[in-house]
């Protein structure tokens, strides 16, 4: 949901770098690009790297359940 809402965030944010991260990071402006039918290789590598992260923090986190 945090993600999601950072698409909301660069249009309160004055300076020009925030908000080029911003809308980088959101999710909303890479599926823009996959609603219109363009597949980039850039997209793909973004939601990939970000699954891996979020699945290597459920394993961390699973772990850590197990041993207490």
């Amino acid at each position: 949901l945090s993600f999601l809402s950072l698409a909301f965030l660069d249009y309160f944010v004055v300076d020009d770098a925030l908000r080029s991260v911003l809308v980088y990071v959101s999710p909303a402006g890479h599926l823009e690009e996959f609603a219109r039918g363009v597949v980039d290789t850039r997209r793909l590598v973004f939601y990939g790297t970000g699954i891996a992260f979020f699945l290597f923090l459920s394993t961390r986190a699973l772990a850590a359940n197990k041993w207490r």
